[in-house]
């Protein structure tokens, strides 16, 4: 019978677990610079007038007419989300997109997530969507929520200082 307390199994054991934690930390910093990788591939930044990125809001926001969008902000930072019924069917979805404007600095930012890295980025079931103002759990979006909605509008807001933010899905 072998015996447990000797030295050179203990040395053995300690390794398998030092090469085993390094093994996780490296896969992890693999896995977050893929996903920043990922994102800024399908990110575009430009600085352009205030009227330019007018023009390019209103172009989009045309495309999807009357239409009440998914998740609604009021000026006093209350956000409402206009959830499908559970029984709504799931849609196939592509691409979330997303154009922000900051009149004070003039950046427009474009993003396209495609379908796959929502799928990676909603692992914990719920997405982030801008930095609204969501309290409780009933206030947030699940891609399965996205998916009941179909390919639509999801949030068009604009403030009184002229930021305008347009996210929608195909």
């Amino acid at each position: 019978m072998p015996n447990p307390s000797n030295p050179a199994r203990r040395r053995t054991w300690r390794s398998i677990a030092i090469a085993t934690a390094v093994v996780v930390v490296l896969l992890g910093i693999v896995c977050v610079t893929f996903l920043a990788v990922a994102f800024h591939q399908h990110t575009a930044e430009q600085v352009v007038p205030r009227e330019t990125a007018e023009q390019i809001f209103d172009t989009q926001r045309a495309r999807f007419g009357t239409t009440t969008p998914m998740v609604t902000m009021g000026l006093n930072g209350r956000t409402i989300v206009h959830r499908p019924p559970i029984s709504a069917p799931l849609h196939d979805l592509h691409a979330l997109h997303a154009l922000a404007y900051d009149p004070r600095t003039g950046r427009l930012v474009r993003t396209d997530v495609p379908n796959w890295l929502l799928e990676i980025v909603s692992m914990g079931g719920w997405l982030r969507l801008a930095n609204t103002n969501f309290s409780g759990t009933e206030g947030r979006v699940t891609l399965d929520d996205l998916r009941r909605y179909g390919p639509g509008l999801i949030l068009s807001y604009e403030d009184s200082n002229g930021t305008r933010m347009l996210i929608w899905t195909s």
